[in-house]
């Protein structure tokens, strides 16, 4: 891999966290797919940190000294949280999502041990922002959710592409709760905190829980002192904590160093066991594997950079911010929940990635984790190794496929453009690529207006204007804005499109008939065609279906030759696997995961078109629907290939 020659194996290592490098170790010899874990209890808290934008807009000429105080900022958070036997799973935007393993078997007393390190880490964290002193670090601010609940981790991906790792469940989902009730500078712990605490007594006298005002269990965690007491650090505890450790193992090779060198070398933040990986090939592999969690914008540079720091600088991008409507399905409270909720976040995944794989799309997967708003998914246009001269026309098209494509989810996507900082955070124990700037914070604030769709920024507006068709919006007000804004909602690509788009570079001919099938996708049409065996009916088909996805439509394809007659509905059953997205991975679960999934996707496709109703044709009215469908065998016998009776009743009180 020419990326592990040019950088330190724990260089790599840092992009990933510690569990999912366990997990990588322990599948030596197996192919990389997605998976997940589940855990009956993890400590998982949000830390959220906010005003790196105003840093990166006040140093907007030294991408360096932004880079180098956000670093020391999350350095600090991180080596706390690592110091108490905890590991950043995922930076989310200027969030932390940090995670504290429950020892398995578990005791009472390891229990409130656990939950003690993890908020002892979290008021460090918070005494040592809210000691910064010099004027540049008083813009920063920092409030918490910390939560102790069931917690699954899951990697999702494509072996020839990326993949992305997060933390969901109930865990995650109580954090973000307490979360939102914190204040700036306010820890808030879920209810089973205060029963820990209570039983303590003396002990953690300075360390006291004040109930929230507006939330029944939720509480303030407070503390006395302007040093928060060590308990995961104090010679009484040292024993036990080591005891408690989770051997999460990092894996070198030993040709560079001595063993006992490399593991102290390597032993850092809490890290726990260092695996001496003493086989190449299997080396090559670990590397392949943590190459494929890392940032686009960083593998796609390998052989290019010499160090990171070189990746640091302020661009123009294109941001695209969504949220997909995962709520009612983001937990899951047991193994056959998780493995159901791991198949659909890697399917939805696969799709997103289907979509940014096409040469007119081509965009950087920055983020993509699960919380407690649902799914959330970044993807940025014109960030190192992603530029291209129509960057913000990217951005909408994307955004647009998602919405035509992705038909079995409600979204709300935001598009920006605008200059931000582009580079790594962290330090040698985690780190990840991030961008920094109102532009991406913007486009999460545009993400959030309700009702509406897609929404973009002028400046993205400006640079696309003629080659989308826009719906007029009225000036919002967004968060962190004291003036409303104006903003626009793009609806489909212009129809200038044939000029532009050689779609007939592979299919020669038949004009006036290619047409017709063009102009049914643009007025809601159906077409029937009816040709003799060998002109080309499938052909045109495929043809109509490439050109509908070029301009943001969805396109599903059911086949049925002599062969497949004797089968029923055998078209309709490949159109209902393309819809309910039923792809190889489904086939490997059990009977009781592949019901509960396909009910979950049953669900997911009957919320979304209930909600968007059924457009008329030519028309922007929308109508409830009711659809009710009867499969029967003729009487005289089996059917050669069944019929379908179907009525569809238009009802607006329905």
């Amino acid at each position: 891999s020419s990326f592990a020659m040019n950088f330190d194996g724990k260089e790599v290592l840092s992009f990933v966290p510690a569990s999912f490098q366990k997990i990588l170790l322990e599948s030596r010899g197996q192919p990389l797919k997605y998976g997940h874990h589940f855990y009956n209890e993890r400590v998982v808290a949000i830390l959220d940190l906010s005003g790196f934008s105003s840093l990166a807009n006040a140093w907007s000429d030294s991408p360096e000294l932004v880079s180098e105080t956000i670093n020391n900022i999350f350095s600090s958070a991180i080596n706390e949280v690592h110091e108490t036997d905890g590991e950043v799973i995922n930076f989310a935007g200027d969030a932390l999502i940090c995670s504290w393993a429950i020892p398995s078997p578990c005791s009472q007393e390891d229990l409130e041990l656990t939950v003690r390190r993890a908020t002892t880490a979290i008021l460090e964290i918070h005494t040592k922002i809210e000691d910064e002193g010099d004027d540049d670090h008083s813009l920063l601010s920092v409030h918490s959710g910390v939560s102790l609940e069931s917690a699954s981790f899951v990697h999702v991906g494509e072996e020839d592409k990326i993949f992305q790792a997060l933390i969901t469940g109930r865990a995650l989902e109580n954090a973000g709760m307490a979360l939102a009730l914190a204040k700036p500078g306010e820890i808030v712990c879920c209810p089973v905190f205060s029963d820990i605490y209570a039983e303590k007594g003396s002990g953690d006298s300075k360390i006291r829980l004040v109930p929230c005002s507006d939330a029944s269990g939720f509480n303030v965690l407070t503390t006395t002192r302007k040093k928060t007491p060590s308990i995961a650090k104090s010679p009484s505890s040292r024993g036990r904590l080591m005891s408690l450790k989770q051997q999460t193992s990092v894996s070198v090779m030993t040709s560079s160093a001595s063993e006992h060198d490399l593991r102290s070398d390597l032993s850092i933040n809490g890290y726990g066991a260092v695996t001496l990986v003493e086989k190449q090939e299997d080396w090559n592999e670990f590397i392949d594997k943590i190459c494929h969690f890392l940032p686009p914008a960083i593998s796609e540079q390998a052989d290019q950079l010499s160090d990171f720091r070189s990746l640091n600088t302020r661009q123009v991008v294109t941001t695209v911010f969504v949220n997909f409507d995962l709520k009612k399905h983001s937990t899951a409270d047991d193994q056959q929940e998780a493995s159901a909720q791991a198949l659909y976040l890697q399917t939805l995944f696969q799709h997103i990635l289907e979509i940014l794989g096409r040469s007119e799309i081509d965009g950087m997967v920055r983020q993509f984790l699960v919380d407690d708003k649902g799914c959330n998914l970044i993807v940025c246009f014109g960030c190192p190794g992603f530029v291209h001269d129509d960057d913000p026309q990217r951005g909408i098209s994307f955004a647009l496929a998602l919405m035509n494509e992705i038909t079995y989810l409600n979204m709300d996507v935001g598009v920006t453009t605008g200059e931000m900082f582009c580079g790594c955070v962290g330090n040698l124990g985690r780190r990840e690529y991030a961008f920094v700037g109102d532009s991406i914070n913007m486009a999460a604030r545009l993400m959030q207006v309700r009702g509406v769709k897609i929404l973009c920024d002028h400046g993205t507006y400006a640079a696309v204007v003629s080659d989308f068709v826009f719906k007029s919006h009225d000036l919002v007000l967004v968060k962190g804005s004291e003036e409303q804004l104006a903003v626009y909602q793009p609806v489909s690509r212009a129809d200038n499109t044939k000029k532009e788009q050689p779609w007939d570079q592979n299919f020669v001919g038949r004009e006036e008939t290619k047409k017709k099938l063009i102009e049914c996708i643009f007025s809601n049409s159906i077409a029937l065609v009816l040709a003799p065996e060998g002109y080309g009916k499938s052909k045109l088909l495929e043809y109509t279906a490439e050109v509908g996805k070029k301009l943001g439509f969805s396109a599903y394809t059911g086949i049925a030759s002599k062969m497949q007659q004797q089968v029923p509905y055998y078209a309709i059953s490949g159109l209902m696997k393309q819809v309910l997205r039923l792809n190889t991975a489904y086939y490997e679960l059990d009977a009781a995961s592949k019901v509960l999934y396909v009910s979950q996707q049953i669900e997911f496709v009957v919320e979304k078109f209930m909600d968007r109703g059924v457009r008329g044709m030519g028309s922007s009215n929308f109508m409830n629907v009711e659809t009710s469908a009867r499969f029967e065998r003729p009487r005289d016998g089996p059917s050669r290939r069944g019929s379908l009776d179907s009525e569809i009743h238009a009802d607006s009180g329905r």
